[in-house]
């Protein structure tokens, strides 16, 4: 069975953005572009300080992991104005929330 990490970007209660990205990359690389796209956000200064060593690293780009079974799918998230999430599925529970949304 194939599965995805969904990344959605939510600007308040809004989708701003969504897409599937292969399931086979690890929440490493997944956390990477859910950086790069918070980034997007963010000063030039603010990028610099949440990209320092630390002490003196910001929580900007910090990552919030939800595993299971405390939640019920892996969630990868960051963000502050705009929130990015991404989180782990399987191919046919795509298929149903899709259709349950229509």
């Amino acid at each position: 069975m194939k599965h995805y990490w969904k990344i959605e970007a939510m600007d308040g209660f809004d989708t701003t953005f969504e897409t599937l990205i292969p399931g086979n990359l690890t929440r490493t690389e997944v956390t990477t572009i859910i950086q790069r796209l918070a980034c997007r956000h963010l000063t030039e200064s603010e990028i610099i300080s949440a990209s320092l060593r630390k002490p003196r690293r910001t929580s900007l780009l910090e990552p919030l992991i939800g595993t299971r079974p405390a939640s019920k799918r892996e969630t990868v998230s960051i963000g502050h104005t705009v929130n990015y999430v991404a989180s782990f599925w399987r191919e046919d529970e795509l298929t149903e929330s899709s259709s349950e949304s229509r």
